[in-house]
């Protein structure tokens, strides 16, 4: 699904810019938007940042542990390898833990941690949806000629 809706958002990009040679992130730059799945990481960041804060209902705050000695919420045991990663209880706490940037969660106001995650584009995530497959190897990111195995 996220696929296809990126597909028409790069379709609707060519077309509103008449552009049909550039790739899909050089017209997401001219259009300065990001991909429906880093709107969707931005998403889950802001709701990571009410649990936090204690802005949400409690029986959204239960699914996550937060531990004050290290800053960071702690991540869930999983059942099933792509069911249990694939959660929003364990991809939150990856989001705040390790993509977003310390001076964005340093906010102490929701409003302006909205503001300040508006402008960041997080290219640091390493889901299936971000990551490169190769049949019989595995999930990773190729960078040039050189394969980096997935460390989730």
């Amino acid at each position: 699904m996220n696929r296809k809706m990126n597909h028409i958002h790069e379709r609707s990009l060519r077309i509103t810019y008449n552009d049909y040679t550039s790739t899909f992130k050089e017209l997401l730059k001219m259009d300065k938007s990001i991909t429906f799945h880093q709107r969707n990481i931005h998403t889950i960041a802001i709701e990571m940042f009410k649990v936090k804060r204690n802005l949400c209902p409690s029986f959204v705050s239960e699914l996550f542990v937060y531990n004050e000695k290290t800053d960071k919420f702690i991540l869930p045991g999983v059942h099933s390898e792509n069911m249990g990663k694939n959660s929003w209880q364990y991809f939150g706490p990856i989001v705040w833990n390790s993509m977003i940037p310390d001076n964005i969660k340093e906010c102490v106001h929701i409003d302006m941690f909205k503001e300040k995650i508006k402008s960041w584009v997080p290219d640091n995530c390493k889901c299936k949806l971000c990551i490169d497959f190769i049949p019989g190897v595995g999930y990773g990111i190729m960078k040039g000629n050189v394969f980096y195995p997935n460390p989730f």
